[in-house]
Formats: structure tokens, C-alpha cells, sequence
């Protein structure tokens, strides 16, 4: 799958991870909407929480998305993308809307649609982006500089003008899909027997490094994004540069530590933080 479809799936990925990048910034927009309520501290850990609720809707609904693999790997990308655009377009539409006592549900929700939306594209992504993303510098600078145009928009515009730009190219991302050919793939495994195997000796070593990716995730993501918001003050559009030099330096350091990660057996989650610390 190269050529025509490669392209339009590199393009896909493109549009996709500029929007996920500047969707980084939906996290402290959260922040400020539960801290309005609850405090800084109850706000922290309630989107601690609302981050691990990802995690679980996506360990749980996994297995059950990975068997409709069958029925279509690009319908099935598409369907997920389709949920994550409305995760972002639900949260713009709740950033002004949202009253005290539904800012905790606005929350639960969005972290519950962003997990439904990963269960149902991994399947999809593990069978066919290997073979087709190939990463070039323009594609890379525009999804580092995606955080800063973000940042940029929300001083401007306001956080729903940039949670609707967020929403609106993930749906742009389904656009290039229509030129990958639909290919089928089928998993046999039950949802009871999928985590009997997750569980087993067999893959342990697989269970505990998932784990600890998740962990890395919510501290890169998460934990990372906030307490740098804090300390400038809580303006996004330092946060959106800083996270964009950040991303930056990730990319123009990657020769040095691909021959680093070569002599020590760190996951990439963990490089990527090191980098970014």
C-alpha cells in the first residue's frame, strides 16, 4: 500500500496528529473549568482521574472493537476518528455552557468518548500505519507548531474557538481515508479469553509494560502540560510554545537518541519524556 495510499494515509496522520497535538491544550482548558469550581487541587486530581478513565474504556472496549476488524480496518478508523472529532466539538460546545455542577460530568464525558475513540483505532492503526507512515521534517514542524497556533487561537478567539479547530481537522483526517483501500482482517478471540491471554505468564511482560506506558503517557500528557501551565501563570499560549520548542527539540534530537535507546532497553515513552524534560 504505497503510492496513491500512502499518501493519502500519510496525509490523514498528518492532519490528525496536528490536531491531537493541539489537543494537548484541551487539558488545561479543563483545569481552569474544574478549578473554577473546586480548587486547584481537587481540579488536579479529578483530571488525573478522568485520564486514567481513558485508560480503562480502552483496555475494556479494545477487545470488543478489535473484533469488527472484520466488517473493515478503514471503516473502522473512521468511525474512531469520528468519535474523537466529537469528544473536542462536545467539549467547545460545554466550555462556555457548562454550568458549575455539570463541569464534572463535562469531564467524565469527554475522557470517556477520547477513550471509546482509542479502543477503536488501535486495531486499525496496528495492522496498517507501519507500512505507511513516513515521517518528513514539514509534517513534523507543522505538528510541533500545532500547540503554539493553538495557544495563539485561544487568546484570540477564546478555548472554544480552538477546541472547534481541534474537532474540525480530525474530521479532515477522514477525508484522505476515502483514497486507502478497505482491506478486512479478522480476530478470534473472545473479550473473557482476550484477557485471560493479557493476564497470562505468557505476556506478562507485555501487561507490565503497558502499564507503565500509561504511566509515561499521563505524566508526558497530563501531569507535564499542567504543572507547566501553572508555573507561566496559566496562559496558553506560553504553554502552546513551550510545548512546541519542546516538540522541536524531541524531533532534531532523535538521531542522538535512537543510538542511545540502541544501549539502554528504555521504552520510547520514556525517551521521549527524558527528551523532554
Amino acid at each position: 500500500m504505497y503510492d496513491q495510499e500512502g499518501i493519502a494515509f500519510a496525509a490523514h496522520r498528518s492532519l490528525l496528529r496536528i490536531a491531537l497535538s493541539a489537543g494537548v491544550l484541551a487539558w488545561p482548558v479543563l483545569f481552569v473549568m474544574n478549578a473554577s469550581t473546586v480548587g486547584i487541587e481537587r481540579a488536579f486530581l479529578t483530571l488525573v482521574f478522568a485520564y486514567v478513565l481513558i485508560a480503562v474504556v480502552t483496555l475494556w472496549l479494545a477487545p470488543l472493537a478489535a473484533r469488527e476488524v472484520r466488517h473493515g480496518l478503514v471503516r473502522l478508523l473512521i468511525l474512531g476518528v469520528l468519535v474523537r472529532a466529537s469528544a473536542f466539538a462536545f467539549l467547545a460546545i460545554m466550555a462556555d455552557a457548562a454550568t458549575p455542577t455539570s463541569i464534572l460530568w463535562t469531564t467524565m464525558f469527554f475522557a470517556a468518548l477520547t477513550g471509546i475513540a482509542r479502543s477503536l483505532s488501535a486495531a486499525p492503526y496496528g495492522v496498517i500505519s507501519a507500512e505507511l507512515s513516513r515521517r518528513t521534517f514539514a509534517r513534523e514542524f507543522w505538528v510541533a507548531a500545532a500547540p503554539v497556533l493553538g495557544g495563539v487561537l485561544a487568546v484570540a478567539c477564546g478555548a472554544p474557538a480552538l477546541l472547534g479547530a481541534i474537532a474540525l481537522f480530525a474530521l479532515l483526517s477522514v477525508v484522505p481515508l476515502s483514497r486507502v483501500q478497505e482491506s478486512y482482517e479478522y480476530f478470534s478471540f473472545g473479550f473473557d479469553e482476550t484477557f485471560r491471554h493479557l493476564i497470562s505468564s505468557r505476556f506478562r511482560t507485555v501487561f507490565w509494560a503497558s502499564f507503565a506506558r500509561g504511566a509515561e503517557s499521563l505524566v508526558l500528557y497530563l501531569i507535564w502540560p499542567l504543572t507547566a501551565f501553572v508555573l507561566l501563570g496559566g496562559s496558553l499560549s506560553a504553554l502552546g510554545a513551550v510545548l512546541t520548542l519542546c516538540a522541536l527539540a524531541v524531533w532534531l534530537s532523535r538521531g542522538a537518541m535512537r543510538a542511545w535507546r540502541k544501549r539502554w532497553p528504555f521504552s520510547h515513552g520514556t525517551v521521549v519524556s527524558l527528551r523532554y524534560v
